[in-house]
């Protein structure tokens, strides 16, 4: 088979090897850009439990646990969520956003606690991305929340064993929900507080008076707000229509039609506020039910909120006291205890200011810090986890990051998230932490305080790599060929003697690898030539020239005709010189032809 030109073949080399990079980087490029989309993940609970007295007072805190487990094969990424569900019997006592997800005491993202939906959902992000790669056996963990008698549970008046049921598959431990009323229904004093689901901080209080309709004369009731907590917003107290048989839960307090509303007759002293219906001797708080002239005493439903005046002891226990009486019925109280908890928080509380600050610091390992280096934004979560950007502001030179000063116009919790802006610095590994803030704001002495809680480590750590340098020392030696060509020419007076050695021509390449010699030696054969001439000129007489070209092997002896008259040149060798010099210059191009050749070959 005919072989390829090498040029063609170095042409066709640095062909294909164009191709396999523009292959590759094609790959590598679509490899890196077509990242999976984060999803929802499938998972399994391998163990739950529910930690109760036995019996549970509404509003009042179950610890719940459960362990998470995902297949070692499935893959997590930054991004993806794991979604579970409480049963119908328990809810959350309030949305939780933010709180950290850890594995082994290592943070792999957060999770969220919805008091709507009763769901909880676990987020991933890029940390927890790196070390589920670097541990792919170890994805799962145990995570606590607190939960309560979901709402179809509280409408039961009197103790009712619970069927709590399962979660995600696991059997829970039953309770007895204690009941709304005093231990029987006597329809007299309702009362129970919980948690709002919006905003943890603020307790929800609900007071029915009077529920079964009875004749109570010049009804006075009173609350009394216990330690802790203060009043938050107006108190509503309405007046419900007539109900046949009286009201016997919440729910249907909840849906009756409102007669009216004396909300603007409380009377708030301190941390206790009463309302009084009807005057002494006078029987206008009795009425007479429509079309059946059956005489009655109204319902009353009363609503308010009261915010944990402290948040700063992260678990607790409050009360209220409601009092109600008539002329004619003797003073009946009812205490309503809630439980909060705000441990899973992780934060710690500074001093109570008319205006938040939050406030980060910067590390940088490797290299000094710089003011204004790295980029910072705060964002405001919603309770639905809608992120609004605050503002964006750049570390200072001792690494300190602070964020304007906030200022508030209605009391409530806020909740804040810190992120570090990623640069592009190819040395920088930048912090993937998200910092949670929590910032309380309440109502005292006729002007709102914020309370910032912050998380126990506030840095955002950044590495610096100084780049490698790589010396490559590339020694090429080439020797030029070495030509000698020594003509030594003795022409005495009567005897031209011409003696010519031919050129030596030796070409030496030496490349690194391989070693390649090339010796050239041209041996002309030796030739004697004496050549006799006699010229015959009427005007000059030149004696016989004897021209002698010695190169030893060969003696030739030529003697022209004495009749034929002329005059030849002598031969001095330079013809052989030419044809000399010309192999020399062909041999040195077929040379320098091999060695670009032979680079070309070596580059591909």
């Amino acid at each position: 088979m005919k072989s390829l030109p090498i040029t063609n073949q170095s042409n066709r080399i640095f062909a294909v090897l164009a191709v396999l990079t523009l292959v590759l980087s094609s790959l590598v490029s679509s490899l890196f850009s077509q990242k999976a989309a984060a999803a929802e993940i499938p998972s399994s609970i391998t163990a739950a439990s529910l930690t109760t007295n036995g019996t549970v007072a509404p509003g009042e805190n179950m610890d719940l646990s459960f362990t998470w487990k995902v297949d070692d094969s499935t893959p997590i990424q930054s991004g993806d969520t794991i979604t579970l569900t409480l049963p119908d019997t328990l809810a959350f006592p309030t949305t939780l956003s933010g709180l950290q997800l850890s594995v082994n005491g290592v943070p792999v993202g957060t999770y969220t606690l919805d008091a709507t939906t009763g769901k909880i959902i676990l987020s991933f992000n890029e940390s927890g991305e790196a070390y589920f790669a670097a541990n792919p056996n170890t994805k799962g963990g145990t995570v606590g929340a607190k939960v309560i008698a979901s709402r179809s549970v509280q409408q039961n008046t009197q103790p009712t064993e619970i069927t709590t049921g399962n979660f995600e598959g696991i059997p829970l431990a039953n309770y007895t929900f204690e009941g709304v009323g005093d231990g029987q229904i006597d329809g007299y004093t309702f009362k129970y507080g919980y948690i709002s689901t919006s905003d943890p901080t603020v307790i929800n209080w609900i007071i029915i008076i009077n529920g079964s309709q009875d004749i109570i004369r010049n009804i006075k009731i009173s609350d009394t707000i216990g330690d802790g907590q203060t009043l938050d917003g107006n108190i509503r107290l309405v007046r419900l229509a007539y109900k046949d048989g009286g009201y016997k839960t919440e729910e249907e307090a909840r849906n009756a039609a409102v007669i009216d509303n004396y909300s603007s007759n409380i009377v708030i002293n301190g941390n206790t506020w009463e309302f009084s219906y009807g005057t002494p001797g006078n029987y206008n708080n009795v009425y007479n039910a429509p079309g059946t002239g059956v005489e009655y005493s109204p319902t009353f439903f009363i609503q308010y909120r009261t915010r944990i005046s402290d948040i700063s002891v992260p678990t607790g226990t409050l009360s209220n006291t409601v009092s109600f009486e008539g002329s004619n019925f003797p003073l009946r109280t009812r205490e309503a205890k809630v439980n909060y908890d705000f441990s899973s928080w992780a934060v710690s509380w500074g001093v109570k200011s008319t205006a938040a600050q939050i406030a980060a610091k910067k590390i940088l390992e490797g290299k000094t810090l710089e003011a204004d280096q790295f980029e910072f934004e705060l964002y405001e979560v919603a309770a639905n986890g809608t992120e609004t950007l605050i503002e964006t502001v750049k570390n200072r030179a001792d690494g300190s990051i602070v964020f304007s000063p906030i200022t508030y116009t209605s009391a409530g919790l806020r909740s804040y998230v810190v992120r570090e802006k990623a640069g592009n610095d190819p040395q920088i590994t930048y912090s993937p932490v998200e910092l949670n803030y929590k910032v309380n704001v309440t109502y005292e002495n006729f002007q709102y305080l914020a309370q910032v809680g912050a998380p126990a480590d506030t840095s955002f750590k950044n590495i610096y790599v100084a780049p490698t340098t790589t010396t490559t020392t590339v020694t090429t030696t080439t020797a030029e060929p070495t030509t000698t060509v020594t003509t030594t020419t003795a022409e005495p007076t009567t005897t031209v003697t011409t003696t010519t050695a031919e050129p030596t021509t030796t070409v030496t390449t030496t490349t690194a690898e391989p070693a390649t010699t090339v010796a050239t030696t041209t041996a002309e054969p030796a030739t004697t030539v004496i050549v006799a001439t006699t010229t015959g000129d009427p005007t000059t007489t030149e004696a016989a020239k004897t021209t002698t070209v010695s190169v030893p092997g060969t003696t030739r002896s030529t003697l022209p005709p004495s009749a034929k008259k002329g005059k030849t040149l002598p031969k001095t060798g330079e013809e052989s010189s030419l044809t000399t010099s010309l192999i020399g210059f062909a041999l040195l191009s077929l040379v320098g032809v091999t060695g670009v050749l032979y680079r070309r070959l070596k580059s591909a």
